[in-house]
């Protein structure tokens, strides 16, 4: 179920503009838990303890899910937009002009 919905925000946020970002979260999270899942194997651990792990990824999976919501209601553009204002520094400058 939760992977369903990690899905659908990602459609979400690549239709919102985030495009490639969108995915840095889904992969991120399925990397993180092969790895776990890897290292707990390769220790010796039986499969009840791995079966533990899910204390471990389940949170995992939240945070990716919230993170995707995030990206969700957020426009890509809009924060481009808002950074780029600050860099720019848009006062009106004190220019003196010249009439002829």
């Amino acid at each position: 179920m939760l992977l369903i919905i990690e899905i659908i925000l990602t459609i979400v946020t690549w239709r919102k503009g985030w495009r490639g970002y969108a995915l840095i979260p889904g992969i991120s999270a399925l990397f993180l838990g092969f790895i776990i899942g890897t290292i707990a194997a390769s220790m010796g651990y039986s499969e009840i303890q791995i079966r533990q792990l899910k204390l471990i990824l389940i949170p995992l999976d939240f945070v990716c899910i919230g993170v995707l919501g995030w990206m969700a209601t957020k426009s890509r553009n809009r924060v481009i937009n808002v950074v780029h204002k600050d860099e720019l520094n848009l006062e009106s400058p004190n220019v003196a002009t010249k009439t002829i």
